[in-house]
């Protein structure tokens, strides 16, 4: 299984690469927003992790711009974030973009378990 990871912040971003790769993950990790539709449409992962707050461009843009792209339509989407608000909840209702949410900080345990459930689907 190929997972993108989308984050600017580079500790996490290598933490979860390591992690995964550990776990028989094929990982390409991506740091800067302004690329990341570009490169997932290139690498057409199985699945994304996406940080929901970076710079440049939002997760939101991003998954966004990922839903109307007829290559990377289809690959699920699990938000991370760290600045949960009431906004950010009712953006992922109403976008209906992402099959789960992990609130950063988490366990990697909850990280592998999201996926495993995400794949079931």
């Amino acid at each position: 299984m190929r997972i993108a990871i989308v984050d600017d912040e580079e500790d996490l971003l290598q933490e979860l690469e390591e992690t995964f790769r550990l776990n028989g993950y094929d990982v390409e990790a991506i740091s800067d927003a302004t690329v990341a539709s570009e490169l997932i449409a290139k690498s057409r992962p199985d699945l994304v992790l996406l940080d929901l707050k970076m710079k440049g461009k939002s997760g939101f843009e991003i998954a966004d711009e990922l839903s109307h792209n007829p290559v990377t339509s289809g690959i699920p989407i699990i938000a991370m974030t760290g600045l949960y608000t009431s906004e950010d909840q009712e953006n992922l209702r109403i976008t209906g973009k992402f099959e789960d949410l992990l609130i950063k900080p988490f366990a990697i345990g909850d990280v592998l378990e999201k996926i495993k459930t995400v794949r079931r689907l």
